[in-house]
């Protein structure tokens, strides 16, 4: 999944699973009502993406797309407000610099509509963590509001390119990463 966008993994994702209940005439029937229900399930899904997305305009949030050598990147800057988000204490500060920032998804200014409660802003593992751990105790001690930049890729999903509508397909973002570090720049 890392080469792949989510755009180009759906249309796989359904062709497999219709091309499964397509194959599975000579199955029994109990094994045909399990495809029909997983197909079901995948087209209930897509559908409840598609309608959950709103656009990016709406929300007054600046997506910035950078091309990539075989997909798009999407970044956006997202002010973490101080009484909008929790750090998640059982996961703590690991090594690498990881942790984890829960904001509930009706702040988040994308659609998650496979989201039950919060969007999962994760700091990806690297060596360098001075500026992670600098970023970590900031947002921990909540004295103010905090800018960050945020990768919505892998689980986004484009559902319109002009206006711009994106949704989530998982409740997790990342903080934006480049050279091994925190990158605080769309």
């Amino acid at each position: 999944m890392s080469k792949m966008t989510t755009k180009r993994l759906l249309p796989c994702l359904i062709f497999t699973t219709l091309f499964s209940v397509a194959s599975s005439a000579n199955q029994t029937a109990e094994s045909n009502l399990h495809d029909q229900a997983n197909s079901d399930r995948l087209v209930k899904a897509v559908s409840d993406i598609e309608e959950n997305a709103r656009p990016v305009t709406e929300s007054k949030t600046e997506i910035k797309v950078n091309p990539g050598k075989y997909f798009s990147y999407y970044h956006l800057q997202y002010l973490l407000n101080t009484e909008h988000y929790k750090i998640n204490q059982d996961y703590g500060f690991n090594a690498g610099g990881q942790f984890e920032v829960l904001v509930p998804k009706e702040h988040f200014p994308i659609a998650a509509p496979n989201c039950n409660r919060d969007i999962i802003i994760r700091m990806p593992w690297s060596s360098i963590v001075n500026d992670k751990k600098a970023l970590y105790e900031q947002l921990l001690s909540k004295q103010q509001n905090t800018l960050v930049t945020l990768e919505l890729n892998p689980y986004v999903k484009v559902i319109s390119e002009q206006p711009l509508q994106l949704a989530l397909t998982y409740c997790n973002v990342f903080f934006r990463h480049k050279a091994g570090n925190y990158y605080d720049q769309l």
